[in-house]
């Protein structure tokens, strides 16, 4: 900061390093004799404040926590005089470096009584004024004068130019000719402002500390000097005007929008395709399982099913007649016979016993000595189908297909009766009828009847004709 006659307190230093509420509550800490030119602060890590006076090149320490009496207050150091003091930033707990007439020195307070040590490079500088750390090493220094950042490595005693364009450019808009001025580092970017531009700036760095992309313009119109940022915004301190400026700031974390392809782009269209494929399929699978009885169990197809009668279908059956039964599944589910899930099956059904009429007067095969064969066909609704009460499952299926077995053969056999039943299954239909005829072979070992199984039309379907008039056989 270049500017004549100004006399600061400290507690506008202090507004730099802790942000101010809505309502600040301002008093003094400690007051410096007039004339004193205080250019820079610093915290410690116990709260104290390190405070550089510019024109008289001294290094204050001062308690902010006590009142303005001049016991909390004490010289760290006394650099050459005359010599000016400017910059200072921490590179370790209370371990700090600052300039000293263009000049680097390291202060170490991590013992009782400070340490001073000048630090061996030498920077073909302008003028060096604000400072901030960039890491263990590196140092962000401001050359108010020839208008640019330098970025040195006090380790290995080297330096070079970090930034040198219109943003850090001079101007004699204030009078002296003056460039960028006050800097600091956080979250990945370096702030500064230039203070005859009266603009506030800021650069991305890369992990190294070095500049990663173009500097952007934070604000405008702000007369400034030094500044402190936080993750909240910037606090701006300003010169003749004796304000503190608040910026608000955004800090957005780039390393989240980095995105490298952990994979070869030749293999992500064909990667794309299976996984849609995989997804589908899983997707497919997870609603089989969930629904699978209904999709199974076609119950409500055709529509309206379950309200269809008989009756509706007698033209189309005759001379066939069809008759409703009911009986109750082994867990007492009340079952109808209808031939399926409609009647718009029956039809069908009687074309079978029609043929079977023709069949048995033109094939020896159907007739009998007595002539007295019959051939019943027999239907049962599942549970869910037409009037059938309950819903379909494939458990409870098996159940109303081993009951109905059982009617069967309590309906049909009698002393002087030949009982034959034959299972016509299809599609899932046939798994229905072994499951029925194996239970009810096992449960009726030795009886005569005799059971084959074949095909099965979609559910155990079974009607009575004997080659003139035939009739629907129901359980009761």
């Amino acid at each position: 900061m270049f500017v004549y006659i100004i006399s600061f307190y400290i507690y506008l230093s202090l507004a730099l390093a802790v942000p101010t509420s809505l309502s600040p509550r301002l008093r003094d800490v400690y007051q410096f004799p007039n004339g004193t030119w205080l250019e820079n602060i610093a915290v410690r890590s116990n709260g104290n404040v390190l405070v550089t006076a510019f024109n008289k090149a001294q290094l204050w320490e001062i308690n902010p926590f006590n009142g303005t009496n001049s016991r909390h207050a004490r010289l760290i150091h006394q650099f050459q005089y005359p010599g000016t003091l400017t910059g200072i930033t921490e590179i370790d707990q209370d371990v700090f470096v600052t300039i000293a007439s263009n000049s680097l020195c390291k202060v170490d307070l991590r013992m009782p009584e400070p340490v001073v040590n000048s630090i061996n490079i030498t920077i073909p500088a302008g003028t060096l004024n604000g400072m901030a750390t960039l890491n263990d090493s590196s140092l962000a220094i401001s050359d108010s004068s020839l208008g640019l950042i330098w970025r040195v490595d006090i380790e290995r005693g080297i330096y070079d130019i970090m930034i040198r364009d219109n943003t850090t450019a001079t101007s004699t808009a204030l009078g002296p000719r003056l460039g960028v001025n006050g800097l600091r580092v956080l979250d990945g970017y370096l702030y500064y402002v230039n203070s005859p531009q009266r603009s506030f700036y800021r650069v991305r760095l890369d992990e190294s500390g070095r500049i990663n992309g173009q500097p952007e313009t934070v604000a405008q119109g702000v007369l400034a000097d030094d500044f402190a940022v936080t993750s909240s915004g910037a606090y701006l301190a300003g010169l003749t005007d004796n304000v503190i400026t608040n910026v608000v700031v955004f800090i957005v974390d780039d390393k989240s929008m980095d995105y490298e392809a952990p994979i070869p782009s030749l293999l992500v269209p064909p990667l794309i395709f299976v996984g849609l494929l995989l997804a589908l399929w899983t997707w497919k699978c997870f609603w089989i399982v969930v629904l699978q009885d209904k999709l199974l169990y076609l119950s409500w197809l055709p529509p309206l099913a379950r309200s269809e009668k008989i009756a509706d279908y007698e033209t189309e059956c005759k001379p066939v007649q069809w008759t409703e039964k009911q009986i109750r599944s082994l867990d007492g589910t009340k079952l109808a016979g209808n031939g399926g899930s409609t009647p718009l099956r029956l039809p069908l059904l009687s074309q079978v016993l029609r043929t079977i009429k023709e069949k048995s007067k033109s094939t020896p095969l159907f007739t009998s000595p007595s002539d007295s064969t019959e051939f019943t066909i027999v239907a049962l609704s599942y549970r869910g189908y037409w009037t059938s009460s309950g819903r379909a499952t494939q458990s409870g299926i098996e159940l109303d297909a081993q009951a109905f077995l059982n009617w069967v053969s309590e309906t049909y056999t009698a002393p002087d009766t030949d009982l034959e039943v034959i299972l016509w299954g299809h599609s899932l239909g046939s798994a229905i009828a072994s499951s029925a005829t194996a239970t009810y072979l096992s449960r009726h070992d030795g009886d005569q009847s005799s059971i084959s199984v074949a095909l099965f039309v979609e559910s155990l379907e079974l009607y009575h004709g004997n080659g003139e008039d035939c009739s629907l056989a129901g359980p009761e």
